[in-house]
């Protein structure tokens, strides 16, 4: 190839493969690498994509029957893994994906991610193309390499239409990924209130527990999402469990200050001084980030503000180590002690002192009860 050529045509593929790159996730297969040899320059192309997977991948269904008329391997794949029917899928080119199908492509075959023609259409959300993948016979459960099948993706993007056909075609509401987390966790953690709905009225277990422990109301209330907080307690979510370490979905929605969920938690009579197993309660939690409104929340629910972790440190003390003045003193108001001392011997007003807070300090100076122990 001439120089000149050779650049034009580097310049073209080089501009059309960025174009083409945020609507698969990598660069097109045909895009190419042009490398010095000495004795000129080489194009090598390094995705590999065949006329037929570009052709699928614009949803040109001419020419792609044309493509399939001169016997064109239907199911070649690229570096990525992946086929003509996956580049069609994930355009939502569904006359191109019956085409196809009709032509003997693999319905259920993988990328090298695990994520078949079924993953793709549902990450783009296209009902149509999933329905007729589904109508030969995909397999709605399929699983990724981290063993995400397309309802969890569906529920993580919040993708309702998505989730109704994925659960009228019996996809399981409880299978787990490599992390222990079904379907109904993710929609919880990423705050998707109608995907959430759709799966717990689904009969998804709502008390199920992930690798860590956690359960979807241990992420709904960790995020704040108020609404699926109180509709998965309504479909009999269990807001006492706690994960490994003991952390209750009280003590997470404390520490990032909704209050608003806690004080849904504390109505649903859930208790506020429960200890996580380094002995922390929602209190300390709250207590170690300043936010006032659940600390107040807590105390006025009874909650010890004298309470003591293992470690011997109050909340008091994590207020002030912290330099969250305002949250030493709604404390103060309370009663909790200055004369209390962590294991190491220490007062809240050593903790302040030590790393420079003047505020705290004078606050705790003049604190009730302080010269009684000096």
């Amino acid at each position: 190839m001439r120089p000149k050529i050779l650049a034009l045509h580097t310049i073209f593929t080089t501009l059309l493969g960025l174009a083409l790159i945020g609507a698969v996730g990598t660069a097109p297969a045909w895009a190419a690498d042009v490398r010095s040899t000495g004795a000129g320059s080489e194009v090598k192309p390094f995705y590999k994509w065949t006329p037929l997977m570009l052709a699928a991948f614009n949803g040109n269904k001419d020419e792609v029957r044309d493509q399939l008329s001169k016997r064109a391997p239907v199911d070649s794949v690229d570096e990525e893994g992946r086929t003509a029917l996956m580049y069609a899928a994930s355009k939502g080119h569904t006359d191109v994906v019956k085409l196809l199908l009709s032509a003997g492509a693999k319905v259920d075959r993988p990328d090298v991610e695990g994520l078949t023609a079924l993953h793709w259409a549902t990450k783009r959300n296209y009902i149509e193309t999933m329905q007729a993948l589904i109508n030969q016979r995909a397999v709605v459960d399929a699983r990724d390499k981290r063993e995400q099948t397309p309802l969890m993706i569906a529920a993580s993007l919040g993708q309702a239409d998505a989730i109704q056909l994925l659960l009228r075609e019996r996809a399981s509401t409880d299978a787990v990924d490599v992390l222990g987390e079904t379907a109904l966790m993710k929609a919880a953690n990423d705050g998707n209130m109608q995907a959430v709905t759709l799966l717990s009225s689904a009969k998804a277990d709502v008390n199920r527990r992930d690798k860590q422990g956690r359960t979807a109301l241990w992420y709904a209330a960790s995020k704040g999402n108020i609404d699926s907080v109180k509709q998965l307690v309504s479909n009999g979510a269990d807001a006492a469990i706690a994960d490994n370490q003991g952390i209750t979905p009280l003590m997470r929605a404390s520490v990032n200050g909704h209050t608003s969920v806690a004080e849904s938690l504390i109505k649903r009579g859930v208790d506020p001084d429960v200890h996580s197993k380094s002995g922390n309660t929602a209190l300390f939690f709250a207590s170690t980030r300043g936010h006032v409104g659940v600390m107040q929340l807590l105390i006025n629910k009874n909650a010890d503000a004298n309470v003591q972790n293992d470690f011997g440190t109050t909340p008091l003390m994590a207020a002030a180590e912290k330099g969250h003045v305002d949250a030493v003193k709604v404390l103060l108001e309370a009663g909790a002690k200055v004369s209390l001392r962590n294991k190491n011997g220490l007062t809240a007003l050593d903790v302040a002192k030590i790393n420079g807070y003047d505020q705290v300090t004078a606050s705790l100076t003049s604190a009730p009860g302080l010269k009684l122990f000096r």
